[in-house]
């Protein structure tokens, strides 16, 4: 068995003592000088039983959890944990807390709360990855995963009934962020108006579209930004005389997806008539994309 995966079992195991509420448990885990500092100085146990106290007294007040991510690294582990109850704590941890775990001997040495995981658990340049290979491009696209350099001009491009778009991953989807570039004709979609548990944002590149936003219309014009945090009803629609162009950017937690019925977007034919949560729904009887021939006119200049 790894360290990490010794590690992760520990934090398994000290979550299952506190959750029993067994101090016997969860102080055979500790370490004989275990300490605990929390996000502020004066949010300190110092000494095993103080740990578990304050551990058991968190516990009881956060019965609000929206739910928890466990980590494990070689010399430690690391607990996030999101719910309003820690935020109350302190506005720093609206984004919940990282909880770390320092581990040595199979006994947790010490734990302290972090706002960021960067800060609970700082890489180790020894243990990151090097030499990143170069993908190869096949049709403009990536064949697998590395890095790569593609002009858009030779990208793979497809077309339907949301305009044109490029294919900028290939046969792997990126796992953390999403980028393509999208050119709407005028009146034309860009997909329909949803609102979804990542952040996305976008920047005009080429024509004036029609952002449609939380019940709004928002005329926009070249290099006009668009942040739109998660939960953010929006969709682009083409609008003037010709192409819009607008490089999109979004993160990639897949965490649910909600597609309403809205006036504004069903005014320009860019939503659902029926409320989902499934693209499969929302997308249904949409022919699918299909190759094409990229056209220099869709990018500036």
């Amino acid at each position: 068995m790894t360290t990490r995966r010794r590690n992760l079992d520990l934090l398994v195991a000290w979550l299952d003592a506190g959750r029993r509420a067994d101090r016997r448990a969860m102080l055979a885990l500790l370490a004989p000088k275990a300490a605990w500092q929390g996000i502020r100085p004066e949010w300190r146990a110092p000494t095993p039983e103080a740990v578990v106290a304050m551990w058991l007294d968190r516990a009881a007040a956060v019965d609000d959890a929206e739910g928890f991510v466990a980590t494990a690294d070689p010399r430690g582990a690391t607990l996030q944990l999101c719910a309003a109850a820690v935020a109350e704590l302190d506005g720093r941890l609206r984004h919940g807390v990282h909880i770390r775990f320092a581990i040595a001997d199979d006994r947790i040495t010490g734990m302290s709360d972090h706002v960021t995981a960067r800060d609970a658990a700082p890489l180790v340049a020894a243990e990151a990855p090097r030499g990143i290979p170069e993908a190869r491009l096949e049709d403009g696209a990536p064949t697998g995963e590395g890095w790569f350099v593609v002009n858009l001009a030779d990208a793979r491009w497809v077309a339907g009934r949301f305009g044109a778009y490029t294919v900028l991953e290939g046969t792997t989807r990126w796992p953390q962020v999403g980028v393509n570039v999208g050119v709407l004709g005028p009146g034309q979609a860009a997909c329909y108006y949803h609102r979804e548990a990542d952040q996305e944002d976008f920047l005009v590149l080429k024509g004036e579209p029609l952002l449609l936003v939380e019940g709004n219309e928002r005329q926009l014009a070249p290099w006009d930004f668009v942040h739109c945090p998660a939960w953010t009803e929006h969709v682009f629609v083409g609008a003037g005389d010709r192409t819009c162009t607008i490089l999109a950017i979004g993160a990639r937690g897949d965490r649910g997806v909600v597609y309403p019925v809205a006036g504004v977007a069903l005014d320009h034919d860019a939503g659902v008539e029926r409320e989902t949560t499934l693209p499969r729904q929302a997308y249904a009887g949409i022919a699918p994309d299909e190759p094409v021939r990229f056209d220099p006119g869709w990018l500036p200049g």
